[in-house]
């Protein structure tokens, strides 16, 4: 399956999934990691140097989360719409921030 959004931050990335829905679920993030959530928050800055990739359901290329993936140069695909929903917390994908495309 294919997903299609916004490049938040040009890149590559494969990895596992973590579906982030709020703070505490942070933890379960391992390196190499790619972290899908709805919108991002100040909380995320906690993983960055963890995560390979981020793709959210809702922003744009001024969003939190397009601006620190910027800022510490990590893949990013931003306004997915159904991330959360049609990707699986522990499925493999490849994020191709440069075509804005998850396919998994």
């Amino acid at each position: 399956m294919q997903l299609k959004g916004t490049v938040g931050n040009k890149g590559h990335a494969k990895g596992l999934v973590k579906i982030v829905k709020e703070e505490a679920d942070l933890a379960k993030i391992n390196s190499g990691d790619i972290l899908v959530l709805e919108q991002g928050n100040a909380a995320i800055i906690k993983v960055m140097d963890k995560i390979s990739g981020i793709i959210t359901d809702h922003g744009g290329l001024t969003s939190h989360t397009a601006l620190i993936a910027r800022e510490h140069n990590i893949p990013c695909v931003i306004g997915v719409q159904t991330a959360t929903r049609d990707i699986k917390d522990g499925q493999m994908v490849e994020l191709d921030a440069e075509t804005g495309t998850i396919n998994f």
